[in-house]
C-alpha cells in the first residue's frame, strides 16, 4: 500500500472493523442476555461509520452511495425505534424487541457491511487521498499528509468512544500545524509573489477561526457533547482542509511551480 493512501484505507479499514465486530458481538449473544447499553453503543458507532463513509462517498464522487446505504438506510431507523420503545415501555427487557434488533443487525451486517468491503473499500483504496490531494510541491504535501495521518488516528478513536484528553490533543495538534503550515504557504507565496494571497490567507484566517471555534463549545454554551465535538473537528474541520487543497492549494501551487520551477 502506498504512503499517498494511508489515511483513507487506513481510517475506513479500522472503522469498519470496530462496527463489524460490534454487530457481530449483537448477533452472535443469545437474545436474552443482549444489554440495552450495548445495543445503544452498537448503533450509536454504526450512525458515526456511516457518517464518515459517506463522507468519503462525497469526497470521491462515489457513484454507487445509494446502492450502498439502501440497506442500513432502511433498518438503521428501525432498531432506533425499538431501542426507544424497549427502554421506555419494557425497561430493556423484552425478547422480542431484542429479537427483532438482533434481526435488523444482522441484515445491515450482511446487506451494507458486506458492500462496504468488497465495494466501497477497495475503490477508496484505488482513488482516494492518491493523486487527488497532492500538489507537487514537496513540503506542502509532506505538511498536508502530516495532518491527514494524525486524523486517520483520530477518527479511530471517535468511533468507539471520546474524551476530553482527546479534545484537547487534537485541538493543541491543530492550533500548532496551522502556525507552522500555513505560515510555511504563506511564505512561498511571498517568495513566489502569488497575487492571490491576500484571499488565500484570508481562507487559512478562516480555518483558525474554525478551530477557536472549538472553545466555545467547551464552555458550555451551545450544550454540544465532547463527541459532537470531536465529529466536529473531523466532519467539519476536515473537509473544510479537503476542499482547500483541491481549491485554492492547487491554484497557488500551479502559479508557484511555473515561477518558481518545477522542483522543491
Amino acid at each position: 500500500m502506498s504512503e499517498k493512501k494511508t489515511f483513507s484505507v487506513n481510517t475506513l479499514s479500522k472503522s469498519f472493523d470496530d462496527v463489524s465486530l460490534l454487530l457481530q458481538g449483537i448477533i452472535g449473544t443469545p437474545t436474552e442476555k443482549i444489554k440495552t447499553k450495548e445495543l445503544k453503543h452498537c448503533i450509536s458507532t454504526l450512525e458515526n461509520f456511516k457518517r464518515y463513509a459517506d463522507l468519503l462517498m462525497d469526497s470521491c464522487s462515489y457513484q454507487n452511495k445509494n446502492t450502498i446505504n439502501i440497506s442500513v438506510e432502511k433498518y438503521l431507523p428501525d432498531m432506533n425505534n425499538l431501542l426507544l420503545e424497549l427502554e421506555v415501555y419494557y425497561g430493556g427487557k423484552n425478547i422480542k424487541n431484542l429479537s427483532q434488533i438482533k434481526q435488523l443487525a444482522e441484515k445491515i451486517y450482511e446487506d451494507y457491511l458486506s458492500k462496504v468491503k468488497y465495494e466501497l473499500i477497495p475503490y477508496i483504496n484505488s482513488r482516494m487521498f492518491s493523486r487527488k490531494l497532492i500538489t507537487g510541491v514537496r513540503i506542502i504535501d509532506a505538511q498536508h499528509k502530516a495532518l491527514f495521518t494524525f486524523m486517520d488516528k483520530f477518527v479511530s478513536r471517535v468511533i468507539n468512544e471520546s474524551s476530553n484528553e482527546d479534545l484537547e490533543k487534537v485541538q493543541r495538534f491543530l492550533i500548532k500545524y496551522t502556525h507552522i503550515h500555513f505560515n510555511e504557504e504563506e511564505k512561498l507565496m511571498e517568495e513566489s509573489g502569488y497575487p492571490r494571497k491576500r484571499a488565500h490567507k484570508s481562507e487559512h484566517k478562516d480555518f483558525v477561526d474554525m478551530i477557536e471555534k472549538i472553545d466555545h463549545f467547551k464552555e458550555g454554551k451551545n450544550e454540544v457533547s465532547t463527541d459532537d465535538i470531536l465529529k466536529y473537528i473531523y466532519f467539519d474541520l476536515n473537509q473544510w482542509f479537503i476542499n482547500h487543497i483541491l481549491k485554492s492549494d492547487r491554484d497557488f501551487v500551479e502559479f508557484h511551480k511555473n515561477r518558481m520551477g518545477e522542483e522543491d
